[in-house]
């Protein structure tokens, strides 16, 4: 999910660093409507992995569809 993430904002001409995190990355988007749509993705993948939760079916598909919007 995290590579298509960057594959996707990589499209829009940004590209993550090795060192940086995914709150890091979004930061650096200055184009609003793209900054706020990863923000929903890196918010809600955060809020299950740092939580040690699982990823289930049905996150996944969420996480998905914030890709798609982006």
């Amino acid at each position: 999910l995290i590579e298509k993430f960057q594959r996707k904002i990589g499209r829009y001409g940004y590209s993550r660093q090795r060192f940086e995190g995914l709150e890091e990355f979004v930061a650096r988007i200055d184009r609003e409507e793209v900054s706020a749509r990863a923000e929903q993705f890196v918010n809600e993948f955060e809020s299950i992995y740092y939580k040690d939760e699982k990823f289930t079916r049905e996150r996944v598909k969420t996480l998905q569809r914030y890709i798609s919007g982006i």
